[in-house]
């Protein structure tokens, strides 16, 4: 499916797409998932594209070995995205934004890489209702991760590096669960994570067994939401 400047596939609520063994080339938005469709893709390769992804409140996306060749503006997701084995370069702009509260995002196996860290975040999530990530790499971006209201994160062994800041928590819910274990979070420019200041209210975090180091400030912790147990003396191999 190729061409220059055509809309892409919108899927409507209620609809199913199941797409293999395709690249999508010149699309404007390639997949567009309306409130209450659903769509799979695997082993396809997005190219020339503007907004690779686009998932609706309610809406689901399924990825699997799908590579995003670079992508010119952000993917939006408020609805539920799984990717395993998922390739996206950002580029120099934003990767994707999670902006309604009705976002369920999970990562696993996945490689997230932008241009480095004076371009866009990876993620900006606000209100969300759960970010999971599992033997990812988020790397070349300002901020990998800027959360604000989030209800349940688990990071495990993720690896996020070479950013501005690696994760940023303005503000998360007071229920649910937050975790982060066996995971990096080093070489980011100015923070590995920023709780951002005493005035944000976030809900308990903890972070186990995971090595925080080489960053402009290891951890900025300005509430008593973070508890650290049994930090990592060296990086954690990733799987």
């Amino acid at each position: 499916m190729s061409g220059s400047g055509w809309g892409g596939i919108t899927v409507a609520g209620g609809g199913q797409l199941d797409l293999s063994q395709a690249k999508i080339t010149g699309a404007i938005n390639p997949i567009t998932v309306d409130a209450g469709g659903r769509a799979s893709l695997t082993n396809v390769t997005i190219a020339d594209e503007r907004s690779p992804f686009t998932v609706a409140p309610s809406g689901s996306l399924t990825l699997a070995n799908v590579k995003v060749a670079q992508a010119a503006e952000q993917s939006s997701i408020d609805g539920t995205l799984h990717a395993v084995a998922l390739d996206y370069n950002k580029g120099a702009g934003e990767g994707f934004t999670a902006l309604k509260g009705t976002a369920k995002i999970t990562l696993i196996n996945s490689h997230l890489h932008g241009d480095g860290p004076s371009t866009g975040d990876m993620l900006s999530m606000r209100n969300g209702d759960s970010l999971t990530v599992v033997n990812s790499d988020v790397t070349g971006a300002h901020c990998a991760f800027h959360i604000l209201g989030l209800n349940k994160l688990l990071l495990d062994h993720a690896n996020i590096h070479e950013n501005s800041y690696g994760f940023m928590m303005y503000g998360t819910s007071t229920s649910g669960t937050r975790v982060i274990k066996s995971s990096n979070i080093q070489n980011n420019q100015d923070f590995g994570i920023d709780e951002g200041s005493k005035f944000n209210h976030n809900g308990p975090i903890r972070i186990e067994g995971s090595y925080i180091a080489n960053n402009g400030q290891d951890l900025a912790r300005y509430t008593s939401a973070i508890t650290v147990t049994n930090p990592a003396s060296a990086p954690i191999r990733m799987p």
